[in-house]
């Protein structure tokens, strides 16, 4: 071992003669085998020192101290060489203590070189999103973390999601049913093999291995015991039927998580009781960030918490830092982002650094750390708040392992898209695509690679903007709002391959009026499949024929995308992807199996129900009827009724389904010795149409009927028997009408009830209906009534003695005198009793010659009545 004393050093170091930073020059009168300070000069805010090594030498420290005599040598910074020898440069932040400078070489490491040989280079994002093949040409897009050596392999990085496919099993924490276990095995007979009933309690989930499923369970209440506000569920799934295996307090909101390996990072959303000397006390908001170590998972632990003054967090993460984004606590506009080692595979963790940033990060695009360099992308109010503006800063940020404090500091920033607002990012490699919007929406392509000078190398403008970006090798795919023909989504391909000069090679705008889709908000949503050429997006929007939600397929070529077929869903759908041969699109309602063989006419070839609307429920000896209404209230159509038997241990195994023949929404139902009585009708949610030419005071000749009643025998469940039906013409019904059923004697059902009413003048008093309606133009249109409540006080009688042959009797409306808040019917000898509001002029009161005691006209007293 090489050993030369200069300045007192110890054995196995040299130091280099001094750099004195105030004077602006260096000295050296080392030998040729002597480590030594070549050049120091300023560029920016830093200190730029340039040194060189001999060969053999294994770690060099910069070292500094305020001035020659006085105070200790401090480390400031360390770099590692292979042995080889040569130039090396350090970059450190001006300040005072600089006004000596010296270099310290060692020839040997205090631990053995694999402890130093972990993932310390990172290209591209650091948050997960899926790997996609290059299939575009250029350079695939890097993988978010180096190459894992067999000493120290990299952990992965995972973000939750709704869902997930584990080879032929689908696991989906559905916000109707909760974790619903799913065979693919055969996707046009797919199966629910499992329920673990959870609804409303959250979206995140990961699997862990083959046996075990986590879940992030928010709920306010404490539902899962004690006081806690939500939890960590490891659910087991090795039996089919998934069950709790564990669980973990979680305190606050979940906001974001992400799984790194074993360990589980939960960033939430809570409050801190702090106390100041005069013993008041204050309550403080802030994020939580909790560790978890799974890698048991029947025996989890709580490894570490940590708490960050501040609201709204954004986090991302490699397998080396977790970054955590918060407000500042002085600055809405301006985020201060946390450092957090966790490099420890038991979820132990530690803040090394915390960068406070020129604006507002506000979301996990907007960070990201490679090749040593954290990079933040931010927006915030500019010129007294009347504009904004979108800065990019770049930051030096060392591997936590490294020896010594080399510390955060500034290295370089750029502005762009000024006076607008900043909308899509996405890092890749040393690029970085930028987004931000007013009237229409710049492209920005970014220059990373040198981190002290960033630059923007291009742009390209389009109308609307992007909410997310899919690098593709020299391609990009971007999802957002098209501003050109009203709002609708849009997905646009760009042509990268040369940064100065990127280009829209081709756009497709969904729906034909206003659209909208779920991956404006969440990218994870749409899923771009480079290999099969194909992008499966869902949306809602307006179309000639009412509103539709659906799965857009969308043609994708190196050069051109093209809208193909659709795939159509009662309610909004949230994913879609290719299993096997077809296409499984997903709502929480229900799991479609699609052939797309034809992606303009793809074909549902089977619906597995998933979740349905319980709005009446009825239990019947060991079973539950579950009736579904079908309220006329649903933007794209009512759904069917329907009629559902279950066990009652067992509410989402159905074991007999039965749409109602009649589409009309349900008013009421019952169950009376094993019959099961169902009424349906016309709400009257809308006005009524007037045709031109038509008469308002001639009724139709054969008015349509708008009652209809029901007898089923359900005598005998699961079985279900429709013995018998009739119906009823009746005045209007009310608009949402609903009833109760009671009965007066054996035989007799009475539906007691109703809606709220409407006036109609056009009809009352003879007069002419406004041509073209209310404000509408000449020549047809609807001529609107006046609404107002009536809270029931409807009675209609039907004869249910003959189950197979019911009759109409009669039909008595209360509401017609100004009387209303009529409550329930209760029925006692045959009679029925209810009771009403109304109001009414208070009558005079006349004493003597003098009346002094009468109230003043129009003076009104409301009474209640039996």
């Amino acid at each position: 071992m090489k050993k030369k004393n200069l300045l007192s050093c110890r054995p196995g170091q040299w130091l280099a003669a001094l750099g004195l930073f105030l004077a602006s020059y260096f000295l050296s009168a080392s030998p040729e085998d002597s480590p030594a300070i070549t050049s120091i000069r300023l560029e920016g805010t830093n200190v730029v020192i340039t040194a060189r090594a001999p060969a053999g030498i294994k770690r060099v420290t910069l070292e500094c101290r305020s001035r020659l005599g006085a105070g200790s040598w401090e480390p400031r910074a360390v770099t590692r060489l292979d042995g080889a020898g040569g130039e090396f440069t350090f970059r450190v932040p001006k300040s005072a203590g600089l006004e000596l400078l010296r270099v310290r070489a060692d020839d040997q490491e205090p631990l053995p070189s694999s402890f130093y040989n972990g993932t310390n280079s990172f290209v591209g994002q650091p948050v997960s999103s899926g790997g996609l093949s290059a299939v575009f040409g250029g350079a695939p897009t890097a993988p978010p973390g180096a190459n894992p050596t067999a000493e120290a392999p990299s952990r992965d990085v995972v973000e939750s999601d709704i869902w997930k496919i584990n080879g032929d099993t689908l696991y989906f924490f559905n916000q109707y049913r909760g974790l619903q276990v799913i065979d693919l095995s055969v996707p046009d007979s797919a199966t629910v093999k499992g329920v673990l009933p959870i609804p409303a309690a959250g979206e995140q989930m990961y699997l862990l291995g083959a046996d075990h499923v986590v879940l992030l369970a928010r709920d306010g209440c404490g539902w899962w015991g004690g006081e806690s506000e939500s939890q960590v569920l490891i659910v087991s799934v090795s039996g089919g039927a998934p069950k709790v295996a564990a669980s973990l307090p979680v305190k606050g909101f979940i906001q974001e998580s992400r799984l790194v390996g074993t360990a589980l990072y939960v960033a939430s959303q809570t409050y801190q009781v702090k106390t100041n000397g005069t013993n008041s006390i204050t309550w403080e908001a802030g994020s939580l960030v909790s560790s978890f170590d799974l890698s048991h998972p029947e025996a989890p632990l709580l490894k570490e918490t940590l708490w960050f003054s501040g609201s709204d967090s954004a986090i991302a993460a490699t397998d080396v830092f977790l970054f955590v984004a918060v407000t500042s606590q002085d600055n809405y506009w301006r985020s201060i982002v946390h450092c957090i080692d966790i490099t420890a595979p038991d979820g132990a963790m530690s803040e090394v650094a915390s960068v406070s940033t020129a604006g507002r990060v506000n979301d996990k695009f907007k960070m990201n750390w490679a090749n040593f360099v954290f990079t933040a992308i931010s927006e915030a109010p500019a010129n007294a708040s009347t504009t904004w503006a979108t800065k990019l800063e770049t930051f030096h940020l060392a591997d936590p392992s490294a020896v010594g404090p080399e510390g955060v500091f500034k290295l370089g920033q750029v502005t762009l898209g000024n006076g607008e607002r900043l909308y899509a990012t996405r890092f890749d490699a040393h690029l970085v695509y930028v987004v931000t919007f007013r009237r229409i929406d710049p492209l920005w392509v970014v220059d990373l690679s040198d981190p002290v000078h960033p630059k923007i190398a291009g742009e390209v403008q389009v109308p609307g903007y992007s909410n997310f970006i899919q690098p593709l090798g020299d391609r990009l795919v971007t999802v957002g709002l098209d501003s050109l023909n009203s709002w609708r989504v849009a997905v646009s391909l760009f042509d990268v391959h040369d940064p100065s000069a990127p280009a829209l090679l081709s756009k497709v705008a969904l729906g034909q009026n206003y659209s909208w889709s779920e991956a404006n908000t969440d990218e994870k949503a749409v899923n771009v499949m480079a290999n099969e050429h194909l992008i499966l997006l869902p949306f809602q929007g307006y179309f000639t024929n009412g509103y539709a939600s659906r799965v857009q397929l969308i043609d994708l070529d190196r050069d051109s995308l093209a809208l193909r077929g659709t795939i159509d869903h009662p309610c909004q759908p949230r994913r879609a992807a290719v299993h096997h041969d077809r296409i499984l699109s997903l709502s929480g309602q229900e799991l479609l199996s699609v052939d797309a063989t034809d992606r303009d006419h793809p074909q549902i070839k089977a619906t597995l129900p998933l979740a349905w609307s319980v709005d009446q429920l009825f239990v019947q000896d060991r079973h539950l009827i579950e009736l579904s209404t079908a309220s006329s209230w649903w933007w794209n159509g009512p759904p069917a009724p329907a009629l559902r038997i279950t066990p009652v241990n067992q509410p989402d195994q159905v074991l007999n389904e039965l749409d109602l023949p009649n589409p009309l929404p349900v008013l009421g139902a019952a169950v009376r010795d094993g019959r099961f009585y169902v009424a349906q009708g016309q709400q009257n949610s809308w006005p009524l149409p007037l045709g031109d030419g038509a008469n308002p005071n001639q009724p139709p000749t054969n008015p349509a009927p708008t009652l209809f009643l029901s007898i089923y025998d359900v005598s005998a469940l699961p079985d279900v028997k429709l013995l018998g039906e009739t119906s009823a013409t009746l005045e209007p019904l009310g608009w949402s009408a609903n009833f109760q059923v009671v009965w007066p004697t054996a035989g007799v059902l009475v539906l007691t009830g109703g809606g709220g009413g409407y006036w109609n003048p056009w009809l009352d008093f003879g007069i002419g209906a406004p041509v073209g309606g209310v404000g509408g133009p000449v020549g047809g249109g609807i001529a609107w009534p006046i609404f107002w409540g009536n809270n029931g006080g409807r009675l209609i009688a039907f004869d249910v003695s003959n189950a197979t042959a019911p009759k109409f009797l009669s039909d008595v409306n209360l509401a017609t005198n100004a009387w209303w808040n009529y409550s329930p019917a209760y029925t006692v000898n045959g009679q029925l009793y209810l009771s009403h509001q109304a109001v009414e002029p208070y009558p005079p009161i006349v004493s003597g010659d003098k009346d002094t005691n009468s109230p003043p006209a129009d003076y009104w007293v409301q009474r209640s009545f039996l």
